[in-house]
């Protein structure tokens, strides 16, 4: 069982998936169960994490009923059939059986039998009793599905913040491509210039075929490496990738998809940090009230059990009670049915609140979510687009590299192919004689061990020397095969390359590979002097260390790092010095200089122009003679014999001059080494010297040759020290002719420069002198300033003294009115005792109206069998008797109703004897006894009846009039506390008031007193007697209601009664005419509710209380005079209906204005340039007014006046 809630409708999903299942398996279930494409179904965690499609479901740890995997469908239109009959299902078996309780109880009151009718309930409570509980589980899935909305909601907004910070660590990402590609278009025009030359060359590099495969091959002419590379891609011509790449370079630098992608998660991320789209408000009271009446179904669920109950219990056995039961089993059922139609209307509370959750969840989904994620997208599809130019440019940037990379790999492969055969030729030579070596020596070591051994074993000493009948075993390697796979390249391809292209003849030098140098072995433990092999002469003119081969690739141009596809576009020969393509470098770190120029000689001179010319005029006569190789003394010489074969040097112009007897040379002096080596001490000076005869030849041969290249060497010094002397004239020559034009030239311009400069200094010394005026003149004015300050300060600190006075004096009133407060409380809880007391005598009047309906009813009654009977004069006083009795009777009154009782009970009796003779009936005695008795039984108990009747009428008359002076004495006590409760306000609204005016006063420096701001007020005194308001000092004012609260708080019982009659006496009288009421003292003031409207409230901003409206020269405007920090703007549109407009002069503008406020608007400020001049998300409130009615009684009085 996998548990998936689908947030787009609140349900919760229970779908069958394998163990093992993966995400997209469970996606093809959902698909299956409610028909919801998998593209459109969007998949989270609680925490926002998004579900990977090939990851296993039991790896998330999710899926369960505490913690489903929640399901939003992204493009939701309608509600399919089978889903929502699925809801209603559901829906249905949570809801109570109200209607078929209803038939089954009507059906059962249309029955006769009062044991029909008891079996009918008893099978209700059967059948309908189990299903008390379904309500309560169906609402508390209601409330699990409301959290579970909410937490989808949730993790709908961590996974939306999720996806912001990946894109916006994408576009930092993304961002530094911009500057990659900066740099990139700098190094490709570079690349890109003179790319028609790099095709010449390709077309002059001739392709041997040992190269070429069978599909590449042509009969008629030869293959060229331009030829080569235009036949592997037929739709493009390898003349257009300079033109692909400098139009990829184009839109790189036109490139504008960052900042649209910027722009675009910008305000995504503005939108989606505001609360009010993020946060559902009011979820948190929505869950608490929820809650609440779950709480209330719960209880009202036992009562309907208990009911349940009552009506399953045994039915009487007599007849007589069976029908009382049933009623009463009746009254139980419509009880039953009362309780399960307020637990419907609950749940339909239930239903209703997930609905409005739903609502609100959708209209975020199709709206601001939807439009927020296609954002996201259009920027995520906005850095792709740039991530595919970045892309673009590299590869183009990489193909055109390759291809001016072309000949100089072509080259060096080449020169590397040659070095291997002859290193894979010299090695094979080598391991040969190795191996044979090898062998004979451990033959030789063999044969010796075996000798001595053979000797040894026939003596005792063997005992002292163990482990000398070891022998050696045989180590000798064996051959292998290796670069049996290289072209068949020789030297001829190595000159026709060099004749064909000499521009690459930097490139064309292959080292020897000195496999039998670099392999021979030597004793460490004498010290030994091995000189290197020497180089041709002519070779060492040219060149001052190794070619341009293997090594310099390796070291400039490794092909692991711009074969790799990294971002190494730096790393191209084209780029480096040494390794350029249509450039020469002489080292192997690298070197600038064009392959056009020529070598460079070890002298380092001037580059000029006929340097070319002498050059190769001076490498021309040099004439070729054999390699320098002297070695420094004798023991160097008899060490390492294979120096004598430094005739083979280590670089070559043609390799097949050396390749063909250097192994067999070294070969002879290495063996003729060895034997020395091996032969004893004896013999080894004799053929010592034999050897040293050729060897002494050789010396004096180099000698000679070194002698002739010093002398070379001295004469090319010599004309290089005439050439340098004459070149040195010249340039000194040239120079100072240079330098006599500059300064011709720019003589005048430095004469005028110098006579601005001038003109410039003055300007800016007499700019100095007016500053330094303008200084002068503002110390003074901040002097005064200074001195206004201190002033001010004084001022300050005397407004402070005063407000610490007058703050003083706030506490103490604060003091008061805490005082106050808590008296009131206490006050308050008596009140609700008193409440409690009133509630009880309700219930118990209740009881009596109920006692009294079933009276009148029965009054009814006896007065239709009274008309059917017809005995009036018996019953002729009763009516007489009944008003006697609602009055109180005195002593006598009540004798002379019992003699009148009496006799007219006698008058009827004999009445009723007379009329039953008359009708001529021949009865026996004892029948008209028996008779009269019962009639007299009757009458006797209708009487009595009619007077506990009348008894209860005057007990209930007597109860309403307790009542309503219990409701005179609770209504004249709540006018008592609310008159608290409004000087407690005033109190409060005179404590802001005289906060405000102090802040005011210290703002100014003058002091703002109540009196002048009443004197300007239209009719002033009228309203502030209306209005309490006094004209005196605040401290007077504060002491006086202060004395008010004290006063009436210890008369407050004495006054209470005082305060009953007048209210009693006042509700019957005009408003016009209670104001001339005489106060007592406890009552000084009285206000009626129009009274009350004309208050000017000062705290508590709301609609319909009166305010002053003040004009306002900082914000421009008229604003609500109030100790609210929240300001209070009036509309203008409410001004212009009371004939006031802002735009008048000041001294024609009415500064004050009493007005009742209307509407209230809650606003906040989204431009920095507003009529209100206020700062951007200042909060604020905008009203509409409307005149305040001066229509008070005392108003009308007074103004009669």
């Amino acid at each position: 069982m996998f548990y998936v809630f689908y947030v787009n409708h609140g349900f919760m999903m229970v779908l069958e998936v394998p163990v093992l299942a993966t995400v997209t398996e469970l996606t093809k279930s959902i698909e299956q169960a409610i028909d919801v494409p998998i593209e459109e179904q969007f998949l989270l965690l609680e925490n926002g994490e998004s579900l990977d499609n090939n990851r296993a479901l039991s790896s998330y740890n999710a899926g369960t009923e505490n913690n489903p995997i929640y399901f939003i469908r992204a493009n939701y239109m309608t509600v399919s059939k089978d889903f929502q009959q699925l809801k209603d299902k559901e829906e249905r078996e949570g809801r109570l059986p109200l209607e078929e309780c209803r038939r089954h109880v009507y059906h059962l009151e249309s029955l006769q039998d009062p044991s029909e009718i008891i079996k009918g309930y008893f099978e209700m409570a059967r059948n309908f009793g189990t299903s008390c509980d379904n309500p309560l589980v169906y609402c508390a899935q209601i409330i699990r599905d409301h959290k579970l909305m909410t937490n989808g909601w949730s993790a709908l907004m961590a996974n939306l913040d999720e996806s912001i910070s990946k894109l916006e660590k994408r576009l930092e990402r993304t961002a530094g491509y911009s500057e990659k590609m900066r740099n990139m278009c700098d190094k490709g025009q570079q690349m890109i210039q003179n790319f028609h030359n790099v095709l010449t060359t390709l077309e002059k590099i001739i392709i041997p075929a040992q190269l070429l495969s069978d599909g590449d091959t042509i009969e008629t002419e030869p293959l060229s490496l331009y030829d080569w590379l235009a036949s592997k891609d037929r739709e493009y011509s390898v003349k257009a990738i300079a033109e692909h790449a400098q139009k990829q370079m184009n839109l790189a630098s036109e490139a504008t998809e960052m900042k649209k992608a910027a722009d675009l998660l910008r305000s995504v991320r503005e939108q989606s940090r505001k609360s009010e789209y993020r946060d559902i408000k009011g979820i948190n009271k929505r869950f608490a009230q929820l809650e609440y009446q779950l709480k209330s179904m719960e209880d009202v669920v036992k009562k309907i059990k208990t009911l349940w109950d009552a009506i399953l219990q045994p039915a009487p056995t007599d007849l007589a009670q069976c029908m009382a039961f049933a009623n009463q089993q009746k009254e139980y059922a419509m009880r039953i049915l009362a309780e399960m139609t307020s637990i419907d209307k609950s749940m339909d509370s239930f239903l209703v609140s997930k609905e409005e959750v739903l609502k609100n969840i959708m209209k975020r989904l199709s709206g601001w979510v939807k439009t927020i994620y296609e954002r996201l997208n259009s920027a995520n599809s906005e850095m792709m687009l740039h991530e595919n130019i970045y892309d673009g440019l590299k590869q183009r940037l990489d193909v055109v590299r390759q291809v001016r990379d072309a000949p100089a790999m072509f080259a060096i492969a080449v020169t590397e192919v040659i070095r291997r055969n002859s290193f894979r030729k010299e090695f094979d030579q080598w391991l040969t004689i190795f191996i044979e070596k090898c062998r004979q020596f451990l033959k030789e070591e063999n044969h010796q061990r075996s000798d001595f051994f053979a000797k040894l074993d026939k003596h005792f000493i063997r005992q002292l020397f163990p482990g000398l009948g070891d022998a050696v075993p045989n180590i000798c390697p064996e051959k292998v095969k290796f670069d049996e796979a290289l072209p068949k390249l020789d030297a001829e391809d190595l000159r026709n390359l060099r004749r064909t292209v000499p521009d690459l003849e930097f490139f064309l030098k292959a080292d020897m590979p000195q496999v039998f140098a670099k392999l021979m072995i030597c004793d460490p433990v004498i010290a030994q002097s091995i000189s290197t092999a020497g180089i041709r002469r002519e070779e060492s003119f040219f060149v001052r260390d190794g070619s341009a081969n293997v090594g310099t690739l390796t070291k400039n141009f490794p092909s692991t790092t711009w074969l790799s596809g990294d971002d190494n576009i730096e790393m191209s020969p084209v780029l480096n010095r040494g390794a350029m393509l249509m450039a020469k470098g002489v080292r192997a770190s690298g070197s600038s200089a064009s392959i056009h120029d020529p070598p460079r000689p070890l002298t380092n001179s001037l580059a000029i122009a006929e340097s070319k010319d002498h050059d190769r005029e001076f490498i021309s006569s040099s004439a070729r003679s054999a390699p320098i190789n002297i070695p420094m003394n004798r023991l160097d010489i008899t060490r390492n014999p294979c120096v004598s074969d430094a005739d083979k040097s280590s670089y070559f112009s043609t390799p097949d001059d050396h390749f063909g007897s250097l192994g067999d040379d070294f070969h002879k002096v290495n063996h003729n080494f060895h034997d020395l080596e091996g032969n004893s001490a004896t013999m080894q000076n004799a053929k010592l010297v034999r050897e040293l005869v050729p060897l002494r030849g050789a010396v004096h041969s180099i000698a000679g040759e070194a002698l002739s290249i010093k002398h070379d060497i001295s004469e090319s010094q010599k004309s290089f020290a005439k050439e340098f002397e004459e070149l040195k004239k010249a340039l000194c020559e040239q120079t100072i002719t240079l330098l006599r034009n500059i300064q011709e030239h720019h003589t005048g311009e430095i004469q005028k420069e110098r006579e601005l400069r001038t003109n410039l200094a003055d300007e800016l010394n007499r700019e100095i002198a007016e500053k330094n005026e303008r200084i002068e003149a503002q110390n003074a004015t901040i002097e005064d300033l200074r001195k206004s300050a201190e002033l001010a300060d004084q001022k300050r600190e005397t407004i402070e003294n005063e407000l610490s006075e007058k703050i003083a004096t706030i506490d103490n009133l604060q003091q008061e009115a805490s005082n106050a407060k808590q008296e009131t409380e206490e006050l308050w809880k008596s009140l609700m005792e008193k409440s409690d007391n009133i509630g009880i005598l309700e219930k118990e009047n209740k009881d009596h109206k109920e006692e009294v309906e079933r009276l009148k009813k029965q009054i009814e009654l006896l007065e239709s069998e009274k008309e059917k009977m017809n005995m009036d004069p018996f019953f002729v006083g009763f009516d007489f008797l009944a008003n006697l009795l609602k009055r109180d009777l005195s002593e006598d009154e009540l004798n002379a109703l019992r003699v009148e009782h009496d006799r007219r009970r006698t008058e009827s009796t004999a009445k009723i004897c007379d009329y039953l003779g008359s009708e001529g009936h021949e009865e026996s005695l004892e029948e008209v006894t028996l008779k009269e008795s019962t009639i007299r039984s009757d009458i006797e108990k209708e009487y009595k009846n009619r007077m506990q009747l009348l008894v209860r009428g005057m007990e209930e008359r007597n109860h309403k009039e307790i009542d309503r002076v219990r409701e005179e004495v609770q209504t004249c006590y709540d006018q008592q506390v609310s008159g608290y409760k409004e000087r407690i306000l005033e109190l409060e609204s005179r404590l802001g008031n005289m906060e405000f005016n102090k802040s005011i006063q210290a703002i100014s420096g003058t002091e703002l007193s109540p009196s002048g701001l009443l004197t300007s007020f239209p009719s002033g005194s009228h309203i502030q007697e209306s209005c309490m308001l006094l004209n005196k000092d605040c401290a007077e004012s504060s002491a006086q209601v202060s004395d008010e609260i004290k006063e009436a708080m210890e008369e407050d019982d004495e006054g209470m009664d005082s305060s009953f009659l007048t209210s009693r006496k006042s509700q019957f009288v005009d408003d016009g005419i209670a104001a001339v009421n005489v106060n007592t003292i406890a009552t000084q003031t009285r206000l009626c509710l129009k009274e009350m409207k004309m208050m000017i409230s000062l705290l508590d901003i709301h609609e319909g209380c009166a305010v002053l409206v003040m004009w306002d020269d900082v914000h421009n405007s008229y604003t609500v005079f109030c100790s609210s920090p929240t300001l209070h703007f009036v509309k203008e549109s409410s001004m212009k209906r009371m004939g006031v407009s802002g735009a008048q002069k000041p001294a024609t503008r009415r500064n004050l204005i009493l007005a009742t406020i209307t509407h209230i608007e809650f606003c906040q400020i989204k431009k920095m340039d507003n009529r209100y001049k206020l700062p951007m998300d200042t909060k604020f409130y905008r009203v509409d007014i409307e005149a305040l009615p001066l229509d008070s009684s005392s108003y009308r009085r007074r103004r009669n006046d």
